[in-house]
């Protein structure tokens, strides 16, 4: 669902989306499009240039338990449990699986800064520095 927030004492819904055989669990926003991560190792990436008429790029299919999502230039990551999915998205309704490099615990959570991306887990912080994000 879009919503306008413009006004904190009166949010208005602009859109539903519909992602057929997809269950959101986070999303983050970078630029004009939505990130969403899904539990059953699945992102979708939403355009939102006219926020009401969404229109869904793309699903791919990340293979683990998809639970938090991060971007950074071309590339996301999302925390699939006991792996993260780097994938290169400069192309947003074709994205690419680059690595899935492993973490200790079961990652719920991850946060770019700069080339470096920080997944949290059960565990503790994993940290994966020197991430090229410029791809094409």
């Amino acid at each position: 669902m879009v919503v306008d927030r413009t006004n904190v004492n009166n949010f208005v819904k602009i859109a539903d989306i519909d992602i057929p055989n997809f269950t959101a669990f986070r999303a983050r926003i970078a630029g004009n499009l939505l990130y969403v991560a899904g539990s059953g190792s699945k992102l979708a990436i939403v355009d939102l240039t006219n926020p009401a008429a969404p229109v869904v790029k793309s699903v791919i299919d990340t293979g683990g338990d998809t639970r938090g999502i991060a971007t950074s230039g071309s590339i996301a990551a999302t925390a699939d449990g006991s792996l993260i999915s780097i994938l290169n998205v400069a192309n947003p309704s074709a994205p690419s699986l680059l690595g899935r490099p492993f973490v200790r615990g079961n990652s719920w959570g991850a946060l770019f800064n700069g080339t470096t991306l920080y997944i949290a887990s059960e565990l503790g912080l994993n940290v994966i520095p020197d991430i090229d994000t410029t791809q094409q």
